[in-house]
């Protein structure tokens, strides 16, 4: 099965994203057009494909272990504060541990991530962490297989250093999952941070947790976007030719797509 999108109106189009506009997009993935692989921001390099992982009509596709890629090699200022933003739909709900997007340290076992099915129940959402050092779970955030989820996490350094509180909160399709309060917030520098998919982190090159899934967009902010930053954000690839994609949450929400069976 692959997504299309309806047109959006005229007025959906002139929504002012102007918060967003103004936050710091460091990693941006649409895995379309001319140069799939390519960082849309410059930030990191090129993704990297291992075992069967493939860009296909617009998404990149992981279909289990050994299926993952990676975006190594960040250049850009101190990453704290930040979120995380994924456009995914999974393919089996029976793969678990893997990450629909994660911020990996390349030299150290360092990472936050949109992690799926790695706690108990085993079909949620969560913000997964080296040794769960930040990770809760979240009140709600059922996976569902074969439909589109927008999954987004903030993360907010309370006392804006390393090592202290941080307010994280999920939402799924731009409804929050809840929030929880954690310590040993961290940090990723230029030339030690990459963003994963399909993995949930690596040890080396070898890769640990797995999705079968198809991600159809990322992407890694250099702040805490807001509620009201999470509820305008759009999805303006196009997974198909004909057809223009954008994914208002909190406006159009999944009235805006439809299921096509492939010919």
């Amino acid at each position: 099965m692959k997504f299309t999108y309806l047109k959006a109106t005229v007025l959906l189009v002139a929504v002012s994203l102007s918060h967003i506009a103004n936050a710091s997009l460091i990693g941006h993935w649409t895995f379309e057009g001319n140069q799939p692989l390519v960082d849309q921001t410059g930030h990191f390099g090129n993704v990297e494909l291992f075992g069967n992982a493939n860009i296909n009509n617009g998404y990149l596709d992981v279909n289990g272990n050994g299926d993952w890629a990676r975006s190594s090699n960040y250049q850009g200022n101190t990453i704290l504060d930040k979120t995380l933003v994924s456009w995914v739909s999974l393919e089996s709900l029976n793969i678990r541990s893997g990450s629909a997007l994660s911020l990996d340290g390349m030299t150290n076992d360092n990472f936050d991530g949109i992690i799926y099915g790695e706690r108990a129940p085993y079909n949620q959402w969560i913000n997964g962490s080296s040794y769960w050092s930040r990770t809760g779970d979240f009140t709600t955030g059922t996976a569902v297989q074969n439909a589109l989820q927008a999954l987004v996490i903030t993360y907010d350094d309370l006392d804006d250093i390393i090592g202290g509180s941080m307010r994280i909160e999920g939402f799924l399709n731009g409804i929050s999952l809840g929030s929880y309060t954690s310590s040993n917030s961290s940090n990723w520098q230029s030339g030690n941070a990459e963003a994963l998919f399909g993995a949930r982190h690596t040890i080396g090159n070898s890769p640990l947790g797995a999705l079968d899934a198809k991600i159809y967009e990322a992407r890694i902010y250099n702040t805490a976007l807001s509620i009201a930053d999470v509820q305008q954000l759009q999805m303006t690839s196009v997974p198909e030719p004909s057809t223009l994609a954008i994914f208002a949450l909190g406006i159009m929400g999944l009235a805006s797509r439809r299921f096509k069976k492939n010919a």
